[in-house]
């Protein structure tokens, strides 16, 4: 076997035991985790390996306790593998994710498994999050934190931002500040989203200005 294929192997097997009690995350830190769980298995292989566990779109689901219907997610990793200083050393690259509840509710999630978002709502300075669309123009959004303030995990705007226009883009580029580390461009290959694995009806053969 060769070591793609081991680093493949491992990955899928780290993730499996990091979600065995709930398939797909149920909180933002069980998704971080499972994202570190992946980096460190390619690591063990083989230390020069990019640490990107989903180059392209990986999807999962699992039943609402509360409601009986299946809440859906995807996740695809950054092409951009980057290294924090310390306390947060060690090649990561990050981790775009879309949530999809019962009754069509979204999430949009950008994580890394270690460092620190610069992301506070209330604040002055606010949360702004730049996005990119392919080749379209970039603009500013206003991200929010998790319930439990973790500062590993930034969520965009689903009133601003339309799965359907992510899967249209081809790239999806989100620029957001770490701390003590600037200004990031992290850029994600979101060509092959299906969105009919959310749950949702295939997008429409409409232009959306990129």
């Amino acid at each position: 076997m060769d070591l793609q294929k081991l680093v493949v192997l491992a990955t899928a097997c780290i993730f499996a035991v990091a979600c065995s009690q709930s398939p797909i995350p149920t909180n933002e830190a069980t998704m971080a985790a499972a994202t570190r769980a992946a980096a460190t298995a390619q690591a063990a292989i083989d230390p020069d390996a990019a640490y990107r566990p989903w180059p392209t779109w990986h999807y999962d689901s699992r039943q609402d306790d509360m409601t009986g219907k299946p809440i859906y997610w995807a996740a695809v990793s950054s092409k951009e593998v980057f290294n924090l200083d310390f306390p947060y050393e060690g090649k990561q690259s990050a981790t775009f994710a879309i949530r999809v509840h019962p009754g069509g509710q979204t999430d949009l999630m950008l994580t890394i498994a270690r460092g620190q978002f610069i992301c506070i709502p209330y604040s002055d300075n606010g949360c702004p999050i730049k996005v990119r669309f392919g080749n379209g123009d970039m603009r500013i959004v206003q991200g929010t934190t998790s319930n439990d303030q973790s500062t590993t995990v930034a969520f965009l705007p689903d009133d601003q931002i339309s799965v359907h226009d992510i899967a249209k883009a081809g790239v999806l580029r989100i620029g957001i500040p770490l701390y003590q580390s600037g200004d990031h461009v992290f850029t994600f290959d979101v060509s092959s989203l299906d969105t009919s694995k959310l749950g949702l009806p295939l997008p429409r053969e409409t232009s959306h200005g990129t």
